[in-house]
């Protein structure tokens, strides 16, 4: 019987273009720039994964090295991390059902919805999948062609306020991330400990010594409105996950910004248990089957 092989991606997924490629060089040097260096199969050709829509039958896969490196390049310049480049819907079996419908009409709107600027807002405790949840979709976009961007809201405000050593830099911020077909900004409200380094411009502007300085909370609501004010007036659909309520958003970064995020987006609350041990045992079998997950878009 012969291996199995991996769908291809769909056409619209392309090689980077020279300057994306640049980017991708300077921000991640010690990943690999050849297929032959697979992130799947390590350059063996072939490796070990579930049968399509099982998680026990084991099956042996030609790899399609060339379309590996082009998802996971296309992925990684998106901001999306190998981890999450490697889950799929299989993975979220624990995703309720009002959810499942909510994404799944979201997802077969795309368009529609991304024209509008309609985006999401994934909040509730940590652990239940909202980070998940937000690659997922972004994926799903990247494979209809749309453009998108990924950051933890911590390292938005690190960008923005570590300045821009040149034009290109800055061009870079206003393109890929404030700009982008649809940015996910994941975890809303881990910054409130956060510290981070003040350029010297901006340090001298507000008179504190070198070193670290906290960032204060009025400066963190007024970046965040910048950036939700511009895409909403923009067109462009905003997905947000965070561990805070409803309430709390509107009390820590102001009513408009809420006002502004709910009038495009949908909102989904979630709840539960912790499921980060169960994916952790889940990837522990895998690991010790010898088994290697594949870069896949859903």
């Amino acid at each position: 019987m012969p291996n199995l092989v991996l769908p291809s991606p769909p056409s619209c997924i392309r090689p980077l273009t020279d300057e994306q490629s640049t980017w991708l060089r300077t921000r991640y040097p010690d990943i690999s720039f050849s297929p032959a260096n697979c992130v799947t199969c390590g350059g063996k050709k072939t490796f070990n994964w579930y049968a399509p829509r099982s998680r026990e039958q084991i099956e042996t896969y030609d790899c399609d090295c060339p379309n590996q490196f082009l998802l996971h390049r296309v992925m990684l310049h998106s901001g999306i991390g190998l981890n999450f480049q490697r889950l799929g819907w299989d993975d979220f079996t624990y995703l309720p059902d009002e959810h499942h419908e909510t994404i799944a009409n979201y997802i077969a709107g795309h368009e529609n919805y991304v024209n509008a600027g309609i985006g999401l807002i994934a909040y509730g405790p940590m652990g239940n999948g909202k980070s998940m949840l937000a690659n997922l979709a972004l994926k799903g976009l990247l494979s209809f062609g749309h453009n998108g961007f990924y950051t933890t809201f911590s390292e938005l405000l690190n960008t923005i306020s570590g300045g821009w050593k040149d034009k290109d830099e800055r061009q870079w911020f206003y393109r890929q991330v404030k700009n982008a077909g649809v940015l996910v900004i994941d975890d809303l409200g881990r910054e409130s400990k956060r510290e981070v380094l003040l350029t010297r411009g901006e340090r001298e502007a507000s008179g504190a010594a070198s070193g670290v300085q906290k960032v204060s909370r009025d400066w963190v609501e007024r970046s965040f409105e910048e950036v939700v004010r511009h895409r909403v007036a923009n067109s462009k659909p905003t997905i947000i996950t965070t561990n805070l309520d409803i309430d709390n958003i509107e009390s820590g970064y102001g009513a408009n910004v809420l006002s502004l995020l709910r009038e495009r987006c949908f909102t989904m609350k979630f709840q539960g248990e912790d499921r980060r041990n169960e994916m952790r045992s889940r990837f522990i079998t895998e690991a010790s089957k010898g088994l290697r997950r594949p870069v896949v878009l859903g």
